[in-house]
């Protein structure tokens, strides 16, 4: 997910916990439902599952009259102890949760996402020696 964005590679953990929290929501073959169904003892909404990355507008919690409203950001995950969504705001530096936000999946889908090259360097070990 993270390769295809342009977002900092500090969000990795973000993508893992979002693969995580969508994993638990989806059916596999080792078990006939789904592991958030097992847990809760009911079956899991996907309504408010969203594309990772995908641009959006985050409403200001206080703003001036003649500044702007709302900040973009990328969403990057679902926060653990609350509801709504986490964003990284690039203005700010920094992730925030908010539930207040208007999502552009439309244009990032047909954007296409902006595919970041990433390689990959093997590592070589020296044979040890036999005693």
């Amino acid at each position: 997910m993270l390769s295809c964005t342009d977002l900092p590679l500090f969000l990795w953990g973000h993508t893992l916990l979002t693969t995580i929290y969508i994993l638990n929501r989806v059916p596999s073959r080792s078990v006939p439902t789904t592991p958030h169904e097992i847990w809760f003892d009911k079956k899991p909404s996907l309504k408010h599952v969203n594309i990772w990355g995908c641009t959006t507008f985050v409403k200001k919690l206080k703003s001036e009259k003649l500044e702007t409203q709302s900040l973009k950001g990328s969403f990057v995950g679902y926060p653990k102890d609350s509801l709504g969504y986490e964003f990284y705001i690039p203005e700010l530096k920094q992730v925030v949760v908010s539930n207040n936000v208007i999502f552009l999946v439309k244009e990032f889908i047909q954007e296409g996402g902006s595919e970041r090259k990433i390689e990959l360097g093997e590592v070589f070990a020296e044979p040890e020696a036999m005693p």
